[in-house]
Protein backbone atom coordinates (compact mmCIF):
# COMPACT_ATOMS: atom_id res chain seq x y z
CA UNK A 1 0.00 0.00 0.00
CA UNK A 2 0.95 3.99 -0.81
CA UNK A 3 0.11 6.34 2.32
CA UNK A 4 -2.00 9.18 0.95
CA UNK A 5 -0.17 11.52 3.08
CA UNK A 6 -1.93 10.78 6.66
CA UNK A 7 0.41 9.82 9.32
CA UNK A 8 -0.69 6.36 10.66
CA UNK A 9 -0.92 5.16 14.26
CA UNK A 10 1.83 3.19 14.95
CA UNK A 11 -0.96 0.27 15.05
CA UNK A 12 -2.43 0.72 11.70
CA UNK A 13 -1.48 0.20 7.91
CA UNK A 14 -0.80 3.61 6.31
CA UNK A 15 -3.33 5.12 4.52
CA UNK A 16 -3.28 3.30 0.94
CA UNK A 17 -3.62 5.74 -2.46
CA UNK A 18 -6.61 6.62 -3.53
CA UNK A 19 -6.58 4.14 -6.89
CA UNK A 20 -5.86 1.47 -4.17
CA UNK A 21 -9.13 2.40 -2.58
CA UNK A 22 -10.78 2.38 -5.80
CA UNK A 23 -9.32 -0.99 -6.80
CA UNK A 24 -10.73 -2.12 -3.90
CA UNK A 25 -14.23 -0.62 -4.53
CA UNK A 26 -14.43 -2.23 -8.08
CA UNK A 27 -13.03 -5.91 -6.71
CA UNK A 28 -9.49 -5.61 -8.54
CA UNK A 29 -7.40 -6.05 -5.59
CA UNK A 30 -5.71 -9.53 -5.15
CA UNK A 31 -6.73 -11.20 -2.50
CA UNK A 32 -3.86 -10.41 -0.24
CA UNK A 33 -4.27 -6.54 -0.79
CA UNK A 34 -8.23 -6.64 -0.35
CA UNK A 35 -7.38 -8.10 2.44
CA UNK A 36 -5.22 -5.44 3.64
CA UNK A 37 -7.69 -2.61 2.57
CA UNK A 38 -10.26 -4.70 4.56
CA UNK A 39 -8.22 -4.76 7.85
CA UNK A 40 -7.13 -0.67 7.47
CA UNK A 41 -10.95 0.25 6.40
CA UNK A 42 -11.93 -0.76 9.92
CA UNK A 43 -9.59 1.48 11.74
CA UNK A 44 -10.21 4.09 9.15
CA UNK A 45 -12.89 6.35 9.10
CA UNK A 46 -10.93 8.79 6.50
CA UNK A 47 -10.32 5.86 3.41
CA UNK A 48 -13.99 4.42 4.77
CA UNK A 49 -15.46 7.91 3.92
CA UNK A 50 -13.49 8.01 0.74
CA UNK A 51 -14.78 4.49 0.06
CA UNK A 52 -18.54 5.82 0.21
CA UNK A 53 -17.87 8.81 -1.56
CA UNK A 54 -15.92 6.73 -4.47
CA UNK A 55 -19.29 4.49 -4.38
CA UNK A 56 -21.57 7.56 -4.29
CA UNK A 57 -20.34 9.43 -7.15
CA UNK A 58 -20.09 6.71 -9.71
CA UNK A 59 -16.70 6.02 -10.01
CA UNK A 60 -16.80 3.09 -12.06
CA UNK A 61 -17.95 4.90 -15.17
CA UNK A 62 -15.10 7.60 -14.20
CA UNK A 63 -12.35 4.91 -14.35
CA UNK A 64 -12.90 3.77 -18.09
CA UNK A 65 -13.05 7.39 -19.19
CA UNK A 66 -10.91 8.88 -21.67
CA UNK A 67 -9.81 12.22 -21.42
CA UNK A 68 -11.01 14.51 -24.03
CA UNK A 69 -9.13 15.00 -27.70
CA UNK A 70 -8.36 18.51 -27.89
CA UNK A 71 -8.52 19.82 -31.89
CA UNK A 72 -7.00 22.74 -33.02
Amino acid sequence: MVSSGENPSPNRLPCPSAKSLLDYRLHRLAVEMDKLVKWHLEDCDFCWAEIQMLGHHGAQAKVEAKPPTITG
